[in-house]
């Protein structure tokens, strides 16, 4: 019997003792204090789970099965993220299709070392995922838009360009350039030859010999609206500026016949500061050398605009206000005006305030019904006003001989004779001077021999006389290489400014602005 009990007894403590020993593995195992021991884990039949405790494993590591009962996209176990019972992978970063090497040296491309035009800032390139910020450190030389104003210094910029892949994850650039100035040809010490340019739509360009004999060009017309003077911004406008590459100074020529408000703009003292204000904001915006105003004319309506007794004194005040203004903001800047030899003007007070006076020296006979010189040098029989006489007014008026720059003419008047008797200088037309030729039509002329150039010795002209069987002729007035080489003598013997011209258009062949030139030279010698 005690045999029996030892048996029992023996096997109930080997029971017992393996039922401890498996709860010991379990890692929930009772209520033991010591460690559970861990399985080791082997995978004989690569399913990733253990062979032994059916653990799922990797790399000797177990794999959290995932459990998300609260749906909040972590695991309840390990807190991992995870989808369809795997981890997700790790994020590995922002990966852009070129390297962000890449990307600066495509940067670095897009600004030139030295600038003088507009250019063209990217928000971005083709090959890459990145948005581009551009942050100029000079928005007068450059703005963050790559719009460039070119000035009479060169400019140091840098571009700060902050590249972006996302909010979080964004580099930057610093980009360096200079914005090239300007080198303008110097205007103390010699003849001014100034070009007025009426610029149309169908205008074609300045040759660059042409442009190596101009100093200062007039782009004509800037107007007067609303009392401001105001300018409209064309692809005309944008070549001419294009010209102080060449060293030529660029003005704004505000008026012209016709051009109304000038008599309002300067009526009273709030109104000359409102226009005053106005023309200096035009030339920052375009940086225009200087401004000349062509009113034609104070205190009259002749061409159709408003007009006022007090005109006259009204210009002076205004004069004096922009010309401080102007020199206020660059002291090389220009005051100019386009006058006739009129007392519309005070020239006295005037020359106080005025760079040159551009004497539209030309048109003289357009009222008349004879055949007499429209833009003769001195006066006679046909040419009842002339050059000389108009300088011999400014003079005697207190204008200062070198501030005078006469005009010639490139461009002839021209009406039929009366009768074949008529044709001849001072003979009867049958109309007024009023219909006009460029001289690229009338050199055109002469050169296949339908027109025969004459020059009037006396008052130093140009004319042609036309005959045929059955008309009674036709007279044409015009500045030749004649009259033009001698304009240029008189402003050496007279101690003038220079000497100007409407308009270049109208000599197409630059022969008129070569024999300026020319002359000017020979009198250097």
């Amino acid at each position: 019997m005690k045999r029996y009990i030892t048996i029992v007894l023996t096997l109930f403590l080997l029971v017992l003792s393996v039922f401890t020993i498996t709860s010991c593995n379990n890692n929930n195992g009772g209520n033991n204090t010591n460690p559970p021991v861990e399985c080791t884990h082997e995978d004989k039949n690569d399913d990733e789970l253990c062979d032994k405790c059916g653990v799922a494993f990797k790399d000797g590591i177990d794999v959290c099965t995932h459990k998300d009962a609260d749906d909040n996209a972590k695991c309840d176990i390990c807190g991992a993220d995870f989808e369809d019972g795997k981890d997700l992978p790790d994020d590995p970063g922002f990966v852009d299709t070129i390297s962000l090497e890449e990307l600066y040296a495509m940067i670095d491309a897009v600004i030139p070392s030295e600038v003088t035009t507009d250019v063209r800032l990217p928000r971005g390139f083709d090959e890459s995922l990145a948005f581009l910020y551009w942050y100029s450190s000079n928005e007068e030389a450059i703005t963050n838009g790559g719009k460039v104003t070119r000035g009479y210094e060169d400019v140091p910029v840098s571009f700060r360009v902050v590249i972006k892949y996302s909010e979080t994850e964004t580099y930057e650039r610093v980009v360096n350039t200079v914005v090239k100035g300007f080198h303008l040809k110097p205007l103390e010490n010699k003849k001014l030859v100034v070009a007025y340019l009426y610029a149309s739509a169908g205008f074609s360009g300045i040759s660059e010999e042409s442009l190596e004999y101009v100093d200062y060009i007039n782009y004509s017309f800037g107007g007067v609206t609303d009392g401001k003077a105001v300018v409209s911004d064309t692809a005309q406008l944008r070549k001419v500026l294009s010209y102080r590459d060449y060293g030529v100074r660029v003005g704004l020529a505000l008026g012209g016949w016709g051009s109304g408000d000038f008599s309002n703009a300067v009526r009273t003292k709030e109104a000359r500061t409102k226009f005053a204000d106005s023309i200096i904001e035009l030339m920052k915006k375009y940086n225009f050398d200087g401004i000349d105003i062509d009113w034609e004319y104070p205190g009259s309506s002749v061409a159709g605009i408003p007009s006022h007794y007090t005109d006259t004194a009204n210009l002076t005040l205004f004069c004096q206000e922009l010309y401080a203004k102007i020199k206020a903001y660059r002291p090389d800047a220009l005051l100019t005006m386009a006058v006739a030899a009129s007392t519309a003007f005070d020239f006295k007070n005037l020359s106080n305030c005025v760079d040159y006076f551009n004497l539209m020296t030309y048109d003289h006979s357009i009222g008349d019904s004879n055949a007499y010189h429209h833009a003769s040098l001195y006066s006679n029989s046909y040419a009842h006003t002339s050059v000389n006489s108009a300088v011999t007014k400014l003079i005697n008026w207190g204008v200062p001989s070198n501030k005078i720059v006469i005009g010639a003419a490139f461009y002839g008047r021209t009406a039929p004779f009366a009768s074949k008797n008529d044709a001849k200088l001072g003979g009867k037309l049958t109309t007024t001077l009023s219909k006009t030729f460029s001289y690229t039509q009338i050199e055109e002329g002469i050169k296949n021999g339908t027109y025969i150039e004459m020059y009037d010795e006396v008052a130093c002209a140009n004319y042609i006389i036309t005959t045929g069987a059955n008309t009674a002729g036709r007279f044409i007035t015009y500045d030749g290489v004649e009259s033009v080489t001698a304009k240029c003598n008189y402003v050496y013997e007279k101690e003038l400014g220079g000497i100007m011209f409407w308009d270049y258009t109208q000599d197409k062949n630059g022969t008129l602005i070569i024999a300026i030139n020319n002359a000017f030279e020979k009198q250097k010698d």
